[in-house]
């Protein structure tokens, strides 16, 4: 069975500092037409860091990086959509909207 990984984040440019989590051993779907695939995210302070290879990736290791082995799942980024369908939360609220 595939497995599918979502992982929910922005990528933006953000300064070097040390690195909270890497995601290797992965297929990531970049959004990039110039490196659509790469193994690898390297994460800090929930910013993307560094996109790329497992070995390049793996260089921005420390001591305090958590690594996050996926076992070749793929990776896809995601959004937050915060909106509301109006009929569906009334229902789940108990109001008519009808009424008002």
């Amino acid at each position: 069975m595939k497995r599918l990984l979502l992982w929910f984040f922005l990528p933006v440019p953000v300064s070097p500092q040390s690195t909270d989590l890497i995601i290797h051993n992965a297929t990531v779907w970049t959004v990039d037409e110039r490196q659509p695939l790469a193994e690898a995210i390297a994460m800090s302070s929930g910013r993307i860091t560094a996109v790329g290879s497992n070995e390049d990736v793996l260089k921005s290791r420390t001591q305090g990086t958590r690594l996050l082995d996926v076992r070749g799942a793929f990776v896809v980024p995601g959004f937050n959509d915060n909106h509301v369908h109006f009929a569906s939360a009334a229902q789940f609220l108990e109001f008519n909207i009808m009424a008002v």
